[in-house]
C-alpha cells in the first residue's frame, strides 16, 4: 500500500522536471536564435552603411 502511494509522486515530479528542462532548453535556443539573427542583421547593416574599415575596428 505505501509503495503504490509513494511511486506516482516521484514519477510525476521527474516528468515535471524533465518538462521544465526541455522548456528551458527550447527557450534558450529560441533566445539564442533571435540573438544570432539580430547580430547578423546588425553586422549586415554595419557593412551596408559604413566602410569595411570601421567594421574591422568593431570586431
Amino acid at each position: 500500500m505505501p509503495q503504490s502511494e509513494s511511486k506516482p509522486t516521484p514519477r510525476s515530479e521527474r516528468t515535471i522536471v524533465v518538462d521544465l528542462i526541455k522548456l528551458n532548453i527550447s527557450l534558450k535556443f529560441k533566445i539564442r536564435l533571435v540573438f544570432d539573427l539580430f547580430l547578423i542583421s546588425l553586422e549586415f547593416n554595419i557593412q551596408n552603411f559604413f566602410p569595411l574599415g570601421l567594421n574591422k575596428i568593431i570586431r
